[in-house]
């Protein structure tokens, strides 16, 4: 990073690519090498040079794939619509967001394929606790990796001071 510009081998770049689920409408969810590599393959024959894991970390193949095509891929946790309402389960799911993070970051933090750290998905911000969690787990991403960016796939406003 060059304060807000994405650099890659100290050149911009921009990105165009895809959110990518790991589902099939004959196999379900799950993943099968065949379709991974198809679907990768697509991506790069539209022009495509990244995509996001929405919702869930990817299977480790299809990053290995992603690695051998030279696409970018935004990792992302399977924190998906999080509410940060004040009740007793808060803590329990921090600390399963937390724990989650941690894990994709731990298995993934040597992909030359994967350019930042997504912590969470459709975050409810609409609660006070919100902008507070939200940045607990944007501080971890970064304490565990302080080379990538890290946020948050949202089509609400930014959080305050994430």
């Amino acid at each position: 990073m060059a304060g807000e510009q994405l650099l890659l081998n100290g050149d911009p770049v921009q990105l165009r690519g895809f959110s990518r689920h790991e589902d099939f409408p004959v196999l379900g969810r799950g993943t099968a090498s065949a379709l991974n590599a198809r679907d990768l393959l697509l991506m790069r024959h539209t022009g495509a040079n990244s995509f996001r894991t929405s919702h869930y970390p990817c299977d480790e193949e299809t990053l290995d794939i992603a690695d051998q095509l030279g696409l970018l891929v935004i990792a992302e946790t399977p924190a998906v619509g999080l509410y940060f309402h004040e009740d007793e389960h808060l803590p329990r799911r921090q600390q399963q967001s937390l724990r989650s993070l941690d894990e994709l970051i731990a298995r993934d933090r040597n992909r030359a394929c994967v350019i930042a750290w997504s912590v969470a998905n459709e975050p409810r911000m609409n609660y006070p606790a919100a902008a507070a969690a939200i940045g607990e787990l944007c501080d971890a991403a970064r304490a565990l990796d302080g080379t990538r960016p890290v946020g948050y796939a949202t089509d609400l406003p930014q959080a305050a001071g994430v």
